[in-house]
């Protein structure tokens, strides 16, 4: 590992918030400045002129931008597009721009696979009726079987709409593998 104390400092511009943790890790190898441009714009605009990386998003990083920052080596968004910044002109100036675009991949794809359970399962219908679970749901009826400690509503097939830790819990398990 390099020893940092004979490195020159970088200085940074973070331009929106970061944990804590990864903040003070920051300024413990460089000089860090934290400025929002929408809430300090004077304090950004100064912090540009010396700043060798900056750190953020949300904010449209432009040519005039760039211009104000003329040591600028390095932007690290903390985003997944990189919709925010010109990308002919920063590779022209040699900046490099780092992104995490796998960042919510596996969260998407959840939320994705949860939607369309919920709608096959007909989840929020079921959650709607409450406890009166014999009550016929756009024209379809519900069977409110008693298993376990609570209600499960079923679907046409006779599926229950829940499932436990045992055979349900490893159907839902083999469902998951599927997407």
């Amino acid at each position: 590992m390099a020893n940092t104390s004979n490195m020159q400092k970088k200085n940074i511009l973070v331009f929106r918030p970061l944990p804590e943790d990864q903040l003070a890790r920051l300024q413990a190898a460089h000089n860090v400045t934290v400025a929002d441009p929408r809430k300090e714009p004077e304090a950004f605009a100064a912090a540009l002129r010396t700043a060798h990386g900056l750190i953020g998003s949300s904010h449209t990083v432009d040519a005039a931008l760039l211009d104000a920052a003329p040591q600028l080596e390095v932007i690290s968004s903390v985003s997944v597009g990189v919709d925010n910044y010109p990308l002919a002109e920063l590779h022209r100036r040699g900046i490099v721009l780092c992104h995490t675009p796998d960042v919510l991949t596996e969260t998407v794809a959840d939320t994705v696979f949860a939607i369309l359970m919920a709608t096959q399962r007909r989840v929020v219908e079921g959650h709607r009726r409450g406890p009166d679970l014999d009550r016929p749901v756009a024209g379809r009826h519900c069977d409110a079987g008693r298993q376990g400690a609570g209600p499960q509503a079923r679907d046409e097939g006779g599926r229950a709409a829940g499932g436990g830790h045992g055979r349900s819990g490893e159907g839902r398990g083999r469902g998951a593998r599927l997407r």
